[in-house]
């Protein structure tokens, strides 16, 4: 996802991920992405790599919700919201 930021002339304020199992590699290539654009993410998250996708949007200052709207403070709900806090 990285590199894709190159070719485009405006980034984007919303990313959706959903690619049965290969989320964390996305995550992984979007690291530039997640921390200098802070777009929103909603990402399907398998519970294999939920901790580690946790951790990274974490790290980076982002909030997580579930789709209901309730805020996750330890884990990625399967359907995950990622929103940057911008008063980092």
């Amino acid at each position: 996802l990285d590199t894709v930021l190159e070719s485009v002339s405006n980034p984007p304020d919303f990313v959706k991920i959903d690619i049965e199992g290969a989320e964390l590699n996305a995550v992984n290539g979007a690291i530039r992405l997640i921390n200098d654009i802070r777009p929103t993410f909603y990402i399907e998250v398998g519970g294999d790599v939920s901790s580690q996708i946790f951790t990274i949007f974490k790290l980076a200052g982002y909030k997580a919700f579930n789709i209901q709207g309730e805020r996750l403070l330890k884990k990625c709900a399967p359907n995950t919201l990622f929103i940057p806090n911008f008063s980092n």
